[in-house]
Parts: structure tokens; sequence; C-alpha cells
């Protein structure tokens, strides 16, 4: 894989990162804080605010972005590149996501590697089967060779 070791983590996730106890969440959140690029969009931003409201916890996703955005490592999709990338009418009448996840199926279409963890089936389903892309969005993090460098894979 070329580009920047970069993955899409949608809101839904969010409660997996407040106060992780699955062990392959401690480790997405160690390989952020380390060595990851998070990308994002406008609307993606706010859904994180939305999810994570009341929280102050170090490794929710909003601390990660401020993290991230001092180490010069998210990258941030605006307006003008989202809307440059169009959705062919044909391809719009298949998918099944919602309206308000247009953009973040662009921005993990648009990313370098096209990884994310999500857990909404049917956003999962628009990007993984998306034509033209190699992309692959799962609900675990276990699932998703985030870490993998030149053929090593992150469940080593």
């Amino acid at each position: 894989m070329t580009g920047d070791p970069d993955i899409f983590v949608d809101a839904d996730r969010s409660g997996h990162f407040c106060r992780p106890v699955d062990p392959a969440y401690r480790k997405l959140i160690g390989w952020l804080r380390s060595d990851g690029y998070l990308v994002v969009c406008p609307s993606l931003i706010r859904e994180y605010h939305r999810a994570e409201q009341a929280t102050t916890a170090p490794t929710a996703l909003l601390m990660l972005v401020a993290h991230l955005q001092r180490h010069g490592r998210l990258k941030r999709f605006g307006k003008g590149t989202l809307g440059s990338f169009r959705i062919k009418k044909h391809v719009a009448k298949r998918l099944r996501s919602n309206l308000e996840d247009r953009d973040h199926l662009k921005i993990v279409l648009l990313s370098d590697r096209k990884l994310g963890i999500s857990g909404d089936v049917n956003f999962c389903h628009d990007v993984n089967n998306y034509p033209g892309y190699s992309a692959t969005v799962r609900p675990h993090p276990s699932e998703v060779p985030y870490s993998s460098v030149r053929g090593t894979d992150s469940t080593e």
C-alpha cells in the first residue's frame, strides 16, 4: 500500500474509544497516537461532537483528532474536494446508506488506503462494493489491516 497509513473511523464507533475495553480498540488507539492518520470531513467532525458531548477521556475520538492535528496527521477533506467527487446516478440508486453518509463514503474512497471502521451495515456494504474501487470497511478493528506495512498485518 502506498501513501499515508490512514483510516476512517465512523462516529458510531466512538463509544469504543471513550473507555476502551476491547484490546483491538486499544491497539488501534495506540497506532493512531503513534503512526496513524485519520481521515475526516466537516460532517464527520460534527458527528464526533454529537456522539462525545460530555466526555473528556483522553482516548475519545475528539481528543485523538486534536492530537493528530497537532502532529500533522489529520487528513481533512473539505467541501471542494468532496463536491468534485461525483457519484453517478446509476450508482447512487443502488446505495443503501443514508444520504448523510455520502461524504463519509467519499472520504474513504479518496483516502490513500481506503480503509475504515463502521458499525453501519449499509455503509459498509456501499463502500466495500463501490464500483471501480477496492476499499475495506468493517465493524471491528481486528478485521481491518490498518497497521499493515509491506505485507505485515494488524493481527500479527
